[in-house]
């Protein structure tokens, strides 16, 4: 039996590290979050949208890089939903767009400006009445993304949500599976009452995390730059990650985003642990009242 338990407490250390690290990523995931955030942390000063577009942008690209695509929708499907956002939003910066979209006297200036003029004209005569398609938004968003990638997404800003969408919901039902996985290994210990190794799962697994979060908040106050390059240099070695500054992602999440975000998973997952570790701190001193007795006999 004491191997058993032995081998139980470990595979449930581990799995309780992980769930507990899960749970700082799920208060980060809602999408009230993500609305107070961007709310409080958009640049809008350096884009064409105001700060309530901006703010209804970054949750429906929360939606469209965290939600898992229902059966049949495609990536096209899943774009228009977004793009249909960004017309939106285009049209009532109308004004604002067109004053940052210049004709310094170049052919592609030029050319930028005439598309961009073309561009709003669609957007008055269609989004309105929602008259464009799925494929009409698209090319339009794209279109406009071409104009500057202050207006829409590009490709690449696409191509990096899509991936941030393949990782997090490939994970999902992994941590899923080792939370249910910790919850078997507490509740065979303490229905066969070994006290001294469920007080040592609670107690190490929680110590680990807060040990952990410790070291990486102190890094990312120290340097948050190098602690984000290299977080998305271990997530996504492909590089497709950076933006210029005033890109429409970038404005919409910025630096001080990412800082909220991460204070917040911080705080979920050290309440979660100190909260686990007080439980283990009992079940240990539950053992330890336990071999007194026997002592005492």
């Amino acid at each position: 039996m004491k191997v058993f338990s032995s081998i139980v407490g470990i595979v449930g250390t581990v799995c309780l590290c992980v769930t507990l690290f899960a749970a700082g990523y799920f208060a980060c995931a809602f999408p009230l979050t993500t609305e107070v955030l961007s709310q409080n942390t958009s640049n809008f000063e350096d884009s064409p949208y105001t700060l309530d577009d901006l703010n209804v942008l970054a949750v429906a690209s929360r939606d469209y890089t965290v939600d898992p695509r229902p059966e049949g929708t495609s990536t096209e499907d899943a774009r228009a939903i977004f793009n249909t956002a960004v017309m939106n939003a285009a049209t009532h910066s109308a004004q604002r767009f067109t004053s940052l979209t210049k004709d310094d006297g170049s052919d592609l200036d030029r050319a930028k400006k005439q598309l961009w003029t073309n561009l709003l004209f669609e957007l008055k005569a269609n989004t309105p009445n929602n008259a464009f398609g799925k494929e009409d938004v698209n090319d339009v968003a794209t279109k406009m993304a071409a104009v500057s990638d202050r207006f829409a997404f590009d490709e690449d800003a696409f191509q990096h949500l899509d991936d941030c969408n393949a990782l997090i919901n490939g994970l999902i039902p992994v941590i899923r599976i080792v939370s249910i996985i910790a919850l078997v290994c507490f509740l065979l210990l303490l229905v066969t009452r070994r006290w001294r190794a469920l007080g040592r799962m609670l107690t190490v697994a929680p110590l680990i995390l807060i040990i952990s979060f410790a070291f990486m908040g102190t890094w990312a106050v120290i340097d948050f730059a190098s602690f984000f390059t290299a977080f998305h240099g271990i997530f996504f070695p492909q590089g497709n990650w950076t933006f210029d500054y005033d890109s429409l992602l970038i404005c919409m999440y910025p630096t001080a985003f990412w800082m909220g975000m991460g204070a917040l998973w911080l705080a979920t997952t050290a309440a979660a642990s100190i909260i686990v570790l007080f439980i283990g701190r009992g079940c240990s001193g539950h053992a330890d009242r336990l071999e007194d007795r026997e002592y005492e006999r």
